[in-house]
């Protein structure tokens, strides 16, 4: 099997929120497959091969908890890290401070629909 490409998709009643936040802080476009307004999923690509999906919730589908899942996000360099570090924190948004650990900078940062994200950097040995 060859699959090309996989990613979760997080249903929320914060989809649109949670869209802006990704396009905001990362510069992501949302794929809503030509259905405009009265769209239901959307779809993030990051760089080809991972993608994230937001759903309203559908048919009885509930709302994410935020519990048990958590989403990353490579940069480049610890550089990287500190300046979406200091862009979120200047929109506001409540992140943990960048630490090294475990040969990667890093901090946590939670999007609207309460997905955790670790936005981090792998440092060389």
């Amino acid at each position: 099997m060859n699959v090309s490409v996989a990613g979760p998709t997080i249903v929320t009643s914060r989809a649109k929120e949670a869209l802006a936040f990704y396009a905001t802080h990362f510069d992501l476009v949302a794929n809503d497959y030509g259905a405009g307004d009265d769209c239901w999923y959307w779809t993030l690509t990051f760089r080809e091969h991972s993608e994230l999906s937001f759903m309203t919730p559908q048919g009885g589908e509930a709302d994410f908890t935020g519990q048990g899942m958590f989403f990353y996000v490579e940069l480049p360099d610890g550089a990287a890290v500190d300046a979406l570090h200091g862009r979120m924190g200047a929109a506001g948004l409540e992140a943990s401070a960048p630490v090294l650990e475990d040969g990667m900078y890093q901090y946590w940062v939670t999007d609207p629909a309460g997905l955790r994200l670790m936005v981090h950097a792998t440092v060389p040995a």
